[in-house]
């Protein structure tokens, strides 16, 4: 397995990466964005769907703090990466 910071450094090399990219379907070419939900199995999670449910959160904390960040959820607290931070 990977561990969380493992995880959010593979995330953000996505995120950046989708983030450079330059679509041309018309004039201007269009750029996408990604948001990023991470969570690493912790203590306490005793099933798979602990693990989704905080990957889940992680994920909507990203949506709702912005466009083109990741966040990782560790013991109910996020952490979040983006463009201005980091």
């Amino acid at each position: 397995g990977t561990d969380l910071a493992a995880g959010r450094q593979t995330g953000e090399l996505r995120r950046k990466t989708v983030a450079s990219l330059k679509i041309s379907v018309a004039d201007p070419a269009i750029q996408v964005s990604i948001s990023i939900g991470l969570a690493c199995k912790e203590p306490g999670m005793d099933n798979a769907e602990a693990l989704v449910s905080a990957a889940d959160k992680a994920l909507y904390a990203a949506k709702h703090l912005g466009r083109n960040r990741s966040c990782s959820m560790t013991r109910d607290q996020v952490h979040s990466a983006g463009p201005a931070c980091i």
